[in-house]
């Protein structure tokens, strides 16, 4: 067996399992908000949207790939809850009405004539109706048809963002407007690139991945050895196309409201660089895309569901589709807006775990990971308050008194000194060997 070429095998398909076609819709827009300080942004962004994910997959290599000890050290319930919580935001929560929104906004509507918002609302749950039937198809059925589509599906995609990319960059088609200046520019990018909700799929694909590898037959140092490559490869690619998006989008920005829609713009850059018919090309890939991705995205839901609860697997796949179906006529822009203090509440915790599990060579008692959680948690849930704008003015003066508050990273500290303090309040060990499933 020839194992030359598995680091870099193995990394595109890394890159294609975090590659969902709903993420190409937001460096576009961080960049034309940001305008002269795209870089900065861009760097936030980057952290989120790629480090994150990728420290994520190091994590799980603490825990040999498991999901259920990566968050059982706080506890066995907080781990089944935890885990709950993760497949439910990249399921029906978020992920999977985005890519049907995504479709019919790029895929169907630009093939549309001018209709009323009626008839156009009735073509929507029509198209939904068909998207969400096919998931539950070929979920339940699945077939080879599907895994084939999607060797070919994000090869063409990356050769045609490569061109739209490349020829923004050096063809000239807007300009930076010198006026639009984003102020905490990387807070931003950072927050923003919660959006992609990649830092959560990748404690969920970092287990799928050492699994894979290991089923391999790489073992110990030449296990290690190719889960770096791979995740380097798929890094990379990633954080290119963040970049270079980025910047097309900054210079937009003189063209363009920065109110433009997500989907929008991101089919005007297609024109911008390579004429009308890319904006068709390109939002029919990205529709098929956004199909193999909702259905892989059911089957996890179904297959997790499915262990943990008495229900039947074909049921949950079908209520996640309806659900689904339901959240996704709401369009991305709404969907994004109700993502938003579910994903603030979330990411905070996620990232202490990850950061306390790549220490676990140190951090060897529970009450470590129970405070961690514990002072991220409290915060992140005050953050999400406040972005529903139901914080109490009380809660909103102890908020904002706290250090890094006015960036968004006011969990950090609480986060810190809770894990320092429980340290020394809860000494039991953690006992991997009792956290399976």
């Amino acid at each position: 067996m020839n194992k030359k070429y598995d680091g870099l095998i193995i990394g595109f398909a890394l890159f294609s399992m975090f590659f969902g076609a709903g993420n190409l819709i937001f460096p576009p827009s961080l960049g034309i908000i940001s305008g002269t300080n795209w870089f900065s942004s861009m760097l936030g962004f980057l952290v989120t949207g790629v480090g994150l994910p990728f420290l994520a997959i190091f994590a799980l290599t603490k825990t040999k790939g498991s999901i259920y000890v990566f968050a059982g050290k706080v506890s066995k319930n907080f781990s089944l809850i935890f885990n709950s919580a993760l497949i439910l935001s990249i399921g029906p929560l978020l992920a999977m009405p985005r890519t049907g929104a995504t479709t019919f906004e790029m895929g169907v509507l630009p093939f549309l004539p001018k209709l009323s918002q009626g008839a156009l609302s009735g073509v929507s749950w029509l198209f939904s109706a068909i998207f969400f039937g096919l998931t539950i198809f070929f979920s339940i059925k699945p077939s080879k048809i599907l895994d084939r589509l999607g060797k070919y599906l994000t090869p063409t995609i990356l050769i045609i963002l490569a061109i739209i990319i490349l020829k923004g960059i050096f063809f000239p088609f807007g300009a930076i407007d010198e006026n639009v200046i984003l102020n905490q520019a990387f807070s931003k990018g950072f927050l923003e690139g919660y959006q992609t909700m990649d830092t959560l799929a990748g404690i969920i694909f970092g287990a799928v991945m050492i699994d894979l590898i290991r089923n391999k037959g790489y073992q110990g140092s030449e296990h290690t050895s190719v889960l770096f490559k791979s995740s380097m490869v798929a890094a990379l690619g990633l954080a290119l196309v963040y970049a270079g998006l980025i910047f097309l989008g900054a210079k937009t920005s003189s063209m363009y409201p920065a109110e433009i829609a997500r989907t929008e713009l991101l089919g005007n850059l297609a024109i911008l660089t390579m004429g009308a018919s890319a904006k068709y090309l390109l939002g029919l890939l990205v529709a098929f895309a956004c199909l193999t991705t909702s259905i892989g995205l059911s089957a996890t839901v179904g297959n997790f569901f499915s262990k943990h609860t008495s229900a039947k697997y074909e049921h949950i796949v079908i209520a996640t589709c309806v659900f689904s179906m339901i959240v996704a006529n709401f369009g991305v822009d709404k969907i994004v807006k109700l993502s938003i203090p579910i994903l603030v509440f979330v990411f905070p915790i996620s990232i202490t775990l990850i950061v306390l599990n790549v220490f676990s060579d140190i951090l060897k008692v529970r009450g470590a990971y129970i405070g961690g959680v514990l002072g991220a948690g409290l915060i992140s849930m005050v953050e999400a308050l406040g972005v529903m704008e139901i914080k109490p003015e009380f809660l909103g003066n102890i908020y904002n008194k706290m250090p890094f508050s006015s960036a968004g990273y006011a969990w950090i500290v609480p986060a810190i000194l809770g894990t320092i303090i429980f340290s020394f309040l809860i000494k039991s060990p953690v006992n991997e060997n009792e956290l399976g499933e």
